[in-house]
């Protein structure tokens, strides 16, 4: 989610429809003819996030991949084992809006080549984020922002061999799992350099509440044309450790329709991964979209002044399918609502995931 969003053209939108299809056919989401007076309706959505709402981060680990500490290298591959470098940490944050808070704690213990022993341990109190904000494109009007790293402020106790313990203040950073998912190293570094750490994770959740998409929709309604636009407010927990997740669901309507019958509003709810090399979920982000689902992106954080440790970001795409069940007004003489419309969606996101296609069928009745 942090880096430039492709455009879709009209090519690839095409691309879209039958790669959604496949989808649609691959996942069983085939939706029943319904019998007079019940049409089918066929649509395509296209849009990005809007505001990313309230995120709860929960990350814990790890192995030390590479560790300098006050300009001391750990040896990451010590022989014997016994003095192989050992990394424990746990961060707690949430996101709201453009702000961050939460804590850090974190404890490094290794040796150097010439074999002198290396131990730091320290808390973090954090005040905020650097992160991709959105809606996209903004500069001043930015309502809220996806963390790439929570920043905090840190006190260090460091010893180096036989010398006195120091004390050290500074501003850590420390890198959100979203951006390098399957448990694969994050960072955590502070911004004078005297402290550079990547690290794998054992645990790393999201709970995203109240995230705002919306996009615009075309398709059909039997023979008649349709147009308007689709919105969702969506709750998820996702699990970068796993790559899937456990719940995904929230509210949906459709606006500024045509035919105005079918301004509705209900709700969803579905599942989500994110594609791995390889599978075929991953080839239908990089046949839509024309870039890889997955690939390196460490460059982007040197382009933020940080060190550049390649395998600690990972830019991914996502895939989402599910099912949906919205209503329009009760008729005018207070019974049943005048239109109902029940069916499922299957969603390839770009790669970054803040830009999707989506295909869906649903039965109409009214």
């Amino acid at each position: 989610m942090s880096h430039r969003l492709p455009i879709l053209k009209s090519s690839t939108k095409v691309k879209g429809m039958a790669t959604a299809f496949a989808l649609l056919l691959l996942l069983g989401g085939n939706v029943a003819f319904a019998s007079s007076p019940s049409k089918t309706l066929g649509i395509t959505i296209g849009g990005n996030v809007q505001d990313a709402g309230d995120q709860k981060y929960k990350i814990s680990g790890g192995s030390l991949v590479s560790a300098t500490i006050l300009g001391q290298t750990l040896v990451t591959a010590a022989i014997p084992a016994t003095t192989a470098p050992t990394i424990t940490y746990n961060v707690r944050a949430e996101a709201v809006g453009l702000t961050a808070n939460g804590v850090a704690q974190y404890q490094i213990t290794g040796w150097t080549a010439a074999g002198t022993q290396v131990q730091a341990q320290g808390r973090a109190q954090i005040v905020g984020m650097l992160s991709q904000s959105l809606p996209l494109g903004c500069t001043t009007a930015c309502t809220s922002g996806i963390p790439a790293f929570f920043v905090g402020v840190a006190v260090t106790n460091i010893t180096i061999g036989a010398s006195p313990m120091q004390q050290i203040s500074s501003t850590m950073l420390f890198e959100s799992p979203y951006f390098n998912p399957w448990g694969s190293p994050i960072m955590i570094v502070s911004t004078d350099g005297a402290i550079v750490v990547a690290a794998t994770y054992t645990k790393a959740t999201l709970d995203w509440k109240g995230t705002s998409v919306s996009g615009t929709l075309k398709g059909s309604l039997g023979n008649t044309a349709v147009s308007g636009a689709m919105t969702l407010s969506s709750n998820e927990h996702e699990d970068f450790v796993s790559g899937v997740t456990t719940y995904d669901n929230g509210t949906m309507s459709f606006a500024n329709m045509s035919p105005v019958s079918l301004n509705v509003q209900g709700t969803y709810q579905g599942t989500s991964t994110i594609p791995r090399p390889g599978t075929f979920a991953c080839a239908m982000v990089q046949w839509l979209y024309s870039n890889p689902c997955t690939q390196d992106c460490s460059a982007y954080f040197g382009s933020m002044g940080l060190p550049v440790i390649p395998g600690t970001c990972t830019q991914t795409g996502f895939q989402s399918s599910g099912t949906f069940s919205l209503q329009g007004q009760a008729n005018s003489q207070g019974g049943p609502p005048s239109t109902t419309i029940s069916g499922y969606y299957a969603t390839t996101w770009s790669s970054p995931a803040l830009g999707f296609f989506s295909l869906a069928t649903a039965t109409v009745t009214q």
